[in-house]
């Protein structure tokens, strides 16, 4: 799941990611991306920090209150790169950290690192 207000930029990674075989769904504000990963359930969820109703904080909080995401894996993506924001990224979980702009390289090296049980388990975000 792609998570980021920068409509156009978070339609493109997800052109990307559905053309080397995932299965993307993107999304553009905080409470929309709480619904949706209801059904979606998604092993991996790229999310800007700063997004529209709810921050990117406050949605991977929500989000890890789900049974299913003990096993996703949660990918900070945002310009904020100060100290204090690096350490509320580690305190609310996230396993990776992306600074923005970053490029296809940097997420498919994210996904390529995760172990086939991760990304197989739902089918979501599963090379085809």
């Amino acid at each position: 799941m792609v998570v980021d207000d920068y409509v156009d930029g978070a339609d493109a990674l997800g052109i990307l990611l559905s053309g080397a075989g995932y299965n993307v769904c993107v999304v553009s504000r905080g409470r929309q991306a709480v619904e949706t990963a209801r059904t979606f359930q998604p092993h991996v969820v790229i999310l800007d920090l700063l997004i529209p109703d709810l921050n990117g904080f406050d949605v991977a909080a929500a989000l890890k209150q789900q049974p299913w995401s003990d096993a996703a894996v949660f990918v900070a993506h945002t310009g904020l790169c100060t100290r204090d924001v690096m350490a509320k990224v580690k305190q609310a979980g996230f396993q990776h950290f992306l600074r923005k702009p970053s490029c296809f390289e940097d997420f498919e090296s994210i996904l390529s690192s995760l172990p086939t049980s991760v990304l197989r388990d739902r089918g979501r975000m599963t090379p085809a």
